[in-house]
């Protein structure tokens, strides 16, 4: 069995964002587990942020997280940490279907921020059938 993962790495800038649309669409492979996403949340103020909370959110059903919320214990000025989330694509997930995810980074005095990620799953790149089990009751059943 072929084992294929994706990992995406988005920096996002927590302090003064613009908020826009997401322009580029990762590509995730079909079925495939062990995909990583990973936000890189910066603090460019001059002012540690504490109790840092980053949430998956907007998830289909095909996309299986294994968590949906990191925590930040304390990000201090000038500093970046990284919030990775870990997922498989489901077989029954659309294939060349566009989906946005979101992600929302919420401080401890309440202040928030969002980032857009655009994912498409790509098609299955080959099949393969393997020999099965013999056939207790004709084993010399095969493959051709």
């Amino acid at each position: 069995m072929i084992r294929q993962t994706a990992s995406l790495v988005i920096l996002l800038i927590v302090a003064v964002m613009q908020c826009g649309r997401a322009q580029t669409v990762h590509q995730i492979p079909f079925a495939a587990f062990g995909n990583t996403i990973e936000l890189t949340v910066a603090n460019t103020a001059k002012v540690p942020l504490a109790g840092v909370k980053v949430a998956a959110t907007n998830i289909p059903a095909w996309l299986r997280f294994s968590e949906t919320e990191q925590q930040i214990a304390l990000l201090k000025p000038e500093q970046e940490l990284a919030a990775t989330f870990t997922f498989a694509v489901d077989k029954a997930a659309p294939v060349q279907k566009s989906h946005t995810l979101k992600f929302v980074i919420t401080g401890s005095g309440g202040e928030q921020w969002e980032k857009e990620i655009t994912v498409t799953v790509a098609p299955p790149d080959r099949f393969e059938a393997y020999q099965n089990f013999p056939n207790p009751y004709n084993p010399s059943t095969a493959i051709s």
